[in-house]
């Protein structure tokens, strides 16, 4: 009975890598691309799975570079008890100062805790680095969060039904070339899953007498955790320690 039991808990450690997703940083580039070719699987960074990524352009760049998913470069970081984080890098700016410019498109994405039992989510924070030159030019970003669920286009989709979604905030009226932080938004509670859904806008209204430019050079989304406290992981290993004790005085 010892050697069955030692085969089995052999065979699910040797299937478990198989089903795993794999980490966010081993992914064989690091665009958003790869990101949205990950699906449903997605990636991790710690202890949390990142996935069913999606970038829209929903206005049609004018008097803009052009960004897309395979421009934009994502870099995650496993900040351990501090929450994983996001950075966002798209240089996205005005081609033409003395232009008006116009762009928007949405990114969504989900956040689930592979180990609920221990690690939750508490809050979101989103940080914008964008510059600017003149007086009107805009970057703006905007941030829903669906605290627990889902988001299908843009509704919030909770076990139960429709939910209800909270605002983050604005990047704000970017000109003076210094990072926004939002702020941090906690939820009312923890919990196991979240969807994001940004809204990112430039605009400027440029022209020969009144030029203007701006640049949106990336933005970060941190997130805020729950992780277990040293005396239940000192309880969860004395328990285990036990049990398999007990199991090995039975067997011999």
């Amino acid at each position: 009975m010892r050697s069955l039991f030692i085969v089995a808990v052999g065979s699910f450690a040797a299937l478990a890598p198989l089903c795993a997703a794999p980490a966010c940083s081993s992914l064989a580039t690091q665009t958003l691309s790869t990101y949205i070719a990950q699906g449903a699987t997605g990636c991790d960074v710690g202890q949390y799975n990142f996935s069913h990524f999606d970038w829209l352009a929903t206005i049609v760049s004018v008097n803009t570079n052009s960004v897309d998913a395979d421009s934009i470069i994502v870099t995650a970081h496993d900040n351990g008890a501090d929450g994983p984080s996001l950075d966002f890098d798209l240089n996205w700016h005005t081609a033409s100062s003395t232009l008006p410019a116009a762009a928007n498109a949405t990114l969504a994405f989900r956040v689930l805790s592979n180990q609920p039992n221990n690690y939750l989510l508490t809050s979101s924070s989103l940080y914008v680095d964008a510059t600017g030159t003149g007086l009107l030019g805009t970057a703006i970003v905007t941030e829903e969060n669906c605290v627990g669920g889902l988001f299908t286009g843009n509704l919030c989709l909770l076990p139960g039904g429709l939910g209800s979604t909270g605002s983050v905030g604005l990047g704000g009226l970017i000109n003076t070339g210094v990072g926004t932080q939002v702020g941090v938004t906690p939820f009312s509670a923890p919990v196991t899953t979240l969807g994001v859904l940004k809204t990112i806008t430039l605009a400027s209204s440029g022209t020969l007498i009144t030029p203007s430019t701006v640049s949106l050079n990336s933005f970060t989304e941190s997130f805020g955790t729950t992780t277990p406290e040293p005396a239940t992981w000192v309880l969860f290993s004395t328990c285990l320690a036990l049990m398999i004790a007990s199991r090995y005085s039975r067997s011999a």
